[in-house]
């Protein structure tokens, strides 16, 4: 994003849960889950990220969204980039590049053929047409 290099991000609301006098407090956990591990901007004040889930002796007790907390933009390059990303990484891009490089390439692959893959089949026939006329003496 521009200028920020991560996002914090903060539960959607306030969660309360009815305990017993004796709970021990000291033995509630909390289990994050991103749904995305790296965020890409441009990210939306409010926007959920994840949830978050309150557990006490392996019980869950409550959940909320996890949501961004501040609003990041998309800078300029990071833009430029993505966007880039994108186009190469479209299938029609790769296809259309791939019939590129058939067409750019196709005389150095045609002179090739004529002066490597050719000659060896002409000398092949011959070999054979010889064979055949000393076994005809």
């Amino acid at each position: 994003g521009e200028d920020v290099s991560h996002v914090l991000v903060v539960p959607q609301q306030t969660v309360y849960a009815c305990l017993d006098a004796d709970a021990d407090l000291s033995k509630i956990t909390l289990s994050e889950e991103l749904y995305q591990e790296k965020l890409t901007a441009p990210v939306a004040k409010g926007e959920t990220v994840g949830t978050v889930l309150i557990i006490l002796d392996g019980e869950p007790i409550g959940s909320t969204e996890l949501v961004a907390k501040s609003a990041v933009k998309l800078s300029a390059w990071g833009g430029f980039w993505l966007t880039l990303l994108a186009i190469i990484t479209h299938p029609v891009f790769i296809i259309l590049a791939l019939l590129a490089l058939i067409v750019l390439f196709s005389p150095f692959i045609k002179k090739y053929y004529r002066l490597f893959i050719k000659p060896k089949r002409h000398k092949t026939a011959k070999t054979v047409n010889n064979k055949n006329k000393t076994k005809q003496k």
